[in-house]
């Protein structure tokens, strides 16, 4: 008699990306969710988490505030042995990256990497409706230092151009990732990351993740 096991870590990933794409509302995802490591060739990793998304853009009259829970979907995998690229998917919001690691050893680790992010959403204020669209080109470090193989402290300082269209306003943000991974194969991503624009523009958000 044959014994059926559901992967349910399978579809988790599969059901998060169809909920998360099929929802209007978003913010554009500034977590990492990644150590300077990157996967080996052909290797893949998913996340699934959320936190709190919080922002301030713009001045006066055109200051536009957020405050959001939020869901969000990452998806992981090497193109060679020190390249791997990344998805994510984040209530409505879209982002993809690239990293390249030119150091990996024993326990520190350093890499570069390049990342688009995509959000539209509107707000109504005084019976008229504002469309804010984002699209954020990320020029992000990543720096790690693996305490244990399951345990691993990581920082990632990045520069963030935040081209608006719309109601929205461009603005450049440089800012940092700090976080912690917990297990190896599967566990736990918990971090905090802060940016700030040139005038009183600024994001700040929190993330707790499960990753396999």
């Amino acid at each position: 008699m044959k014994t059926i096991q559901f992967n349910w870590q399978k579809y988790l990933g599969l059901i998060a990306a169809v909920v998360l794409g099929s929802l209007s509302v978003g913010c554009v995802s500034m977590s990492s969710l990644q150590t300077a490591r990157t996967l080996p060739e052909g290797q893949s990793q998913q996340s699934f988490g959320g936190g709190v998304y919080q922002s301030k853009m713009g001045e006066g009259e055109n200051t536009v505030e957020a405050n959001l829970p939020y869901v969000e979907y990452t998806y992981r995998r090497g193109l060679t042995n020190n390249i791997d690229w990344g998805a994510k998917v984040a209530l409505g919001s879209y982002g993809a990256d690239l990293k390249y690691n030119f150091i990996s050893g024993d326990q520190f680790a350093l890499a570069a990497g390049l990342g688009l992010g995509y959000s539209s959403y509107k707000i109504s204020s005084g019976g008229a409706d504002n469309e804010y669209t984002y699209l954020d080109i990320h020029v992000p470090l990543y720096l790690s230092y693996d305490i244990s193989k399951s345990f691993v402290v990581y920082a990632s300082p990045k520069f963030v151009q935040r081209n608006g269209s719309g109601s929205a306003e461009s603005v450049g943000l440089t800012g940092l990732t700090i976080g912690t991974k917990l297990g190896e194969k599967s566990g736990v991503y918990a971090e905090a990351t802060m940016f700030k624009g040139d005038s009183s523009d600024q994001v700040t958000q929190y993330n707790l993740s499960y990753f396999w």
